[in-house]
């Protein structure tokens, strides 16, 4: 029988500690395909996207993935949200999800009270986005990106490390 070992967390490791292996890893990935067009051929954006996804706790891959620049500023897919506030113990949950209506569901860890964000295909169009075509042609995934990241900007800005917009 095997002796069980138990569980601790990780060491943490300075940005700047990783820094090196970061540069490096960018002269690699830059022109590669698994790395987003948005950060193709630029290896200093791609050093700077593992480094924003380190300080989440991220790998770097899964940066590279799952964290994007939109006018100057890193953002956050809707999907890295809520595995970041379900990994913290957080609780985020689907209640309601169609392509005119959508509504997420939050609570702390240790919290009684639920939080609840909607957004509808009005809030889409007010903000003008359903002229989009990802707006046309996924209306429900765009309405839980924004109803994600609503809520996780209202109740668990900890979480998100001060990166509080969407891609999507």
């Amino acid at each position: 029988m095997t002796d069980l070992v138990p569980y601790s967390e990780p060491v943490r490791v300075s940005t700047f500690e990783i820094m090196p292996a970061a540069i490096e890893l960018a002269g690699h990935v830059a022109r590669t395909e698994f790395v987003p067009s948005s950060l193709r051929g630029k290896p200093e954006a791609v050093v700077a996207a593992i480094l924003q996804g380190h300080e989440l706790g991220l790998e770097p891959m899964a940066s590279l993935n799952k964290i994007h620049v939109v006018d100057g500023r890193p953002t956050l897919a809707a999907e890295l949200m809520r595995a970041l506030v379900q990994r913290a113990g957080h609780e985020i949950w689907l209640e309601e999800a169609s392509s005119t209506k959508v509504t997420m569901g939050g609570r702390r860890r240790g919290e009684e009270h639920p939080t609840r964000i909607t957004w509808t295909i009005d809030d889409a169009k007010r903000a003008r986005l359903d002229q989009k075509n990802n707006w046309r042609q996924y209306p429900r995934a765009m309405l839980t990106a924004r109803a994600t990241g609503e809520l996780c900007r209202l109740l668990f800005a900890d979480v998100l490390a001060g990166i509080s917009y969407t891609i999507e």
